[in-house]
């Protein structure tokens, strides 16, 4: 049956040790009174009271040892309860910062996935000349110059992909593994939730109390 501890178990385990410690040189004191009254006692009714008083610290001190085994069980248990109640706050700053992740993970996403829309957008024909009404139309150019939009994309995506110090370095495009069975692209945004989610169960169930263990051993 487990009782409610009113108080701190942590200072009456403290007073409990200290009491402990007292009886033990209390003990000692009358140990050393009865080797004395061996010696000049004339009555052995002497050392039979100093006996007495001897077993009855004894058994104080084994009431006073249990009560120390019983507070440092209230101690372990309180501090489970703070470490779990730690975890659970943690975990749940944790999970905002992880959540705007995958939020950010979700517009890389959209906006790698726009890079190509957009281009093959602006270079798709959209006869414009076709509203100039006085001809000569492939004199004035009015198609996109395709050879200077692509120098600057060029441009712009080394700019993007180069390495800057102090942040993280851009992967070159690749298709290593895309084809392999089995495996697919899903996307930026599932790929860190799925690392977010994994990161998660791991506090979850990541121990924080071997040394409470230990101690109960």
């Amino acid at each position: 049956m487990s009782l409610l501890f009113k108080g701190d178990p942590a200072a009456a385990l403290t007073k409990t040790q200290d009491k402990i410690a007292a009886i033990g040189s209390n003990i000692a004191q009358l140990q050393a009174t009865r080797t004395a009254k061996l010696v000049i006692a004339e009555d052995a009714a002497e050392v039979l009271t100093v006996d007495r008083a001897i077993e009855a610290e004894r058994v104080n001190l084994q009431i006073y040892r249990d009560k120390a085994k019983a507070l440092q069980e209230e101690v372990r248990r309180g501090v489970y309860a703070e470490r779990e109640k730690q975890r659970k706050q943690a975990i749940e700053k944790i999970s905002a910062k992880l959540d705007k992740r995958t939020e950010i993970a979700a517009k890389l996403q959209t906006a790698i996935e726009s890079v190509s829309e957009l281009y093959f957008e602006l270079m798709e024909r959209d006869e414009i000349e076709l509203l100039w009404p006085f001809g000569n139309s492939n004199r004035l150019g009015f198609h996109i110059d395709k050879r200077s939009v692509d120098k600057e994309c060029s441009w712009a995506l080394y700019g993007m992909l180069r390495p800057r110090e102090g942040r993280p370095l851009m992967p070159e495009p690749s298709a290593a593994g895309l084809g392999v069975t089995g495996i697919r692209a899903e996307g930026i945004d599932t790929a860190v939730k799925a690392q977010n989610q994994a990161l998660i169960a791991r506090l979850e169930m990541t121990s924080l109390h071997d040394d409470l263990l230990d101690e109960a051993s």
